[in-house]
């Protein structure tokens, strides 16, 4: 028997062998061009006419290999992980199911390379669904399992319900009814809860067909009715062949009592629903077969044939497996009927070899029960073989409700350890929450003092910036007295000096109009001399003007030369300073120069502290649109890296942002600093 251990191990080695291949896949992407990186709605689109069950068996095939290949190639994202779903699904469809494997231990893998929980569970549930349908039902329920704990802890009841009901199928075809019925009834209960209408109705005829195997055909028949009144209600949510469904088992109730002409008239009906041959082929192939073993019941063997080829061709073109052995023990049955016992005995050797390589007990003993009545001569190989298989499959299906029994509880068992880890989670997760509360308290009170600080030293900023803003507008009081003075001083030099003097010369030449004798000339001649002293004194008062001793440049200019003094006076660093005298500084806007003075200031400052120099030069240059400073010290230098700033340096940072200027720092230790700082003379905004 094919047993857990050896379906890990197989596991093991397909992960390996496809970890290695998806590897070769990658690097032949990266070197050949010929794999198109932008496919991806391609994909979509492949993936699509493959789910569309109008399109051709074939072409449906094709599309999804080639979606199948293009993903293999794709990066490990989340929609490459969901487009490898689609495609597993559409190959179950399509009963490819060696295809299937492959391409959902891909999705099995690469969703454990993500961590991505909701696509490992769907990994588990379509390798259950592989197996089942390989006829390895240990494995199955196993897989089936596994994808039941990982559904549990995303709490997907939607998944729950359906994994019941694939856990449920499993252990019916082990003939273990009372496991079929309590994972049906569990799945029911969520179904009803949730109202997974579709989920019902499945229950509903999965239950029907258990109650049918057990005998109760009445139980039976109530379900199915339930379920075909399910869709009447809810019409919207089923499609067309689910009714047909559920009408192909009721038939099989007639059947099973002997009411061969109502089978007949319900197999009928069932046939007449639109689009049953595209949406479910399995259940069409079902009803033909069915129809056709009511009628060779009856004895009406016109057409029975045809109705069982149809049937057969239908299922080889889809590739569809599941039906086959009926298929041929019905057509052998019909040959019995006509006489044919070659024939018949051909179809049930058929149907036992295609038993075998389905691994279907059930199956094999049904076909050796159709030869015993093909081929009579041979009866006693067949029965000898019937109680030995039958023998074996009464032990296997014991050893198997074992394994399940077993399966079950270990997951149990994993499930209370999962709870006791949740539990013991949550006790961490209350003690770090806790942790993380006192911190963020933490980080606020220090954060709120650290806004306090910079409150205080803002506040004591903005009341120096006043301070300076003050003294430069008594300077510029001060100024503006001294220039009224001087205006006065001007104006009676003028008046009290010139304007007299050439009032008297005035006067004194005013003579030559009425005397032009010699000695009136001469006379006149030392006044023609004062006039030129007179001229002499206007130049000097000009050029005094000229100088601006009390200008609003040479004011700001001489608060910085004062600064620099005052460095002089206390320091023995020997300071120079240069300013161009080009820069106006009348259009160079108030906390702009509050700002300069204030750099200048922490400048020198932090050369006395730190910088050990001997001398200081300091260069105010225009340039364009820009005042360049260059402050230079030939002290001990620091180095650019360190990963904090001084107060100081800050600072200073903080005035050329502020004024919207730029700063560079140059430094060499034993070689000393030069701070580079260009600030606008205009400003788009204003100035903080």
């Amino acid at each position: 028997m094919y047993n857990i251990r050896f379906v890990k191990l197989t596991i093991l080695k397909t992960i390996f062998l496809l970890f290695i291949f998806l590897i070769f896949v990658g690097c032949l992407k990266k070197e050949n061009p010929a794999f198109p990186d932008s496919s991806k709605n391609e994909v979509v689109n492949w993936l699509q006419i493959s789910a569309d069950k109008k399109a051709s068996f074939q072409k449906r095939l094709i599309y999804n290999k080639k979606a199948a290949s293009q993903l293999l190639l794709e990066e490990n994202d989340s929609l490459n992980r969901e487009n490898l779903l689609k495609a597993a699904k559409n190959y179950y469809h399509l009963n490819q199911w060696k295809d299937l494997k492959l391409i959902d231990e891909v999705l099995h893998i690469r969703s454990i390379q993500k961590k991505d929980i909701y696509h490992i569970g769907n990994s588990y549930q379509w390798l259950g669904v592989y197996y089942e349908n390989v006829s390895i039902y240990d494995s199955a329920f196993y897989f089936y399992s596994k994808a039941e704990k990982v559904f549990n802890g995303l709490n997907n009841q939607n998944a729950i319900c359906e994994i019941n009901q694939d856990k449920a199928q499993v252990q019916y075809y082990i003939n273990d009814y009372y496991g079929y019925e309590v994972s049906l009834v569990k799945a029911l209960k969520l179904a009803k809860k949730h109202n997974f209408f579709q989920d019902q109705y499945k229950i509903y005829i999965n239950l029907g067909i258990s109650s049918n195997e057990q005998g109760d055909y009445e139980k039976s028949f109530w379900y199915y009715k339930k379920a075909i009144l399910l869709i009447k209600e809810k019409k919207d949510n089923f499609k067309n062949h689910e009714i047909a469904f559920g009408l192909n088992n009721i038939g099989i109730i007639n059947f099973q009592q002997g009411k061969y002409a109502n089978a007949i008239a319900i197999y009928k009906e069932a046939l007449k629903e639109k689009k049953l041959k595209i949406e479910s082929p399995l259940i069409f192939c079902r009803l033909l077969d069915n129809l056709g073993n009511a009628k060779l019941r009856l004895g009406e063997l016109k057409g029975v044939l045809e109705l069982f080829k149809n049937s057969e061709t239908l299922r080889d073109v889809l590739e569809i497996n599941v039906g086959k052995i009926d298929n041929k023990l019905f057509t052998s049955d019909y040959f019995i009927y006509t006489g044919e016992k070659l024939k018949a005995k051909d179809y049930a050797v058929e149907a036992l070899s295609l038993s075998k390589r389905f691994n279907s007990p059930s199956g094999i003993l049904f076909s050796l029960k159709q030869l015993l009545k093909a081929d009579p001569e041979n009866s006693l190989v067949y029965s000898q073989q019937y109680i030995k298989i039958s023998d074996s499959m009464q032990q296997l299906e014991r050893e198997t409700r074992n394994k399940f029994a077993k399966i079950a509880y270990e997951t149990e068992e994993i499930t209370n350890e999962k709870e006791a880890a949740v539990q013991q989670k949550w006790i961490f997760l209350g003690v770090a929450i806790l942790v993380f509360i006192v911190g963020v308290l933490l980080f606020v009170v220090i954060r709120q003092r650290m806004q306090k600080n910079k409150m205080q030293f803002t506040q004591e900023q903005q009341k120096n910036n006043e301070e300076i803003y003050q003294l430069i507008q008594s300077q510029q009081t001060k100024i503006n007295e001294g220039r009224q003075i001087e205006k006065q001083r001007i104006a009676q030099d003028l008046h009290d000096g010139i304007m007299n003097k050439l009032t008297s010369t005035r006067l004194n030449l005013d003579i030559l109009n009425t005397r032009n004798d010699k000695e009136t000339i001469e006379k006149c001649l030392p006044i023609i001399n004062d006039i030129q002293n007179i001229e002499k004194e206007i130049r000097s008062i000009a050029h005094d003007l000229n100088k601006e001793v009390f200008s609003n440049t040479d004011s700001f200019i001489a608060i910085i030369e004062s600064l620099f003094e005052k460095q002089k006076s206390i320091f023995k660093t020997k300071a120079h300073l240069e300013i161009d005298k080009t820069i106006n500084w009348d259009l160079i806007e108030t906390t702009k120069k509050i700002h300069i003075y204030r750099i200048l200031q922490e400048a020198l400052s932090n050369i006395n502290k730190h910088a050990n120099a001997q001398n200081i030069v300091v260069s105010i240059i225009n340039n364009d649109k820009n005042i360049l400073f260059e402050i230079y010290d030939d002290g001990i230098g620091f180095s650019l890296n360190g990963k904090k700033k001084g107060i100081g340096l800050q600072n200073i940072y903080s005035r050329v942002k502020a004024a919207g200027g730029l700063i560079e720092i140059k430094s060499q230790k034993a070689v000393g600093t030069t701070l580079i700082i260009t600030i606008p003379k205009k400003s788009k905004t204003k100035d903080a």
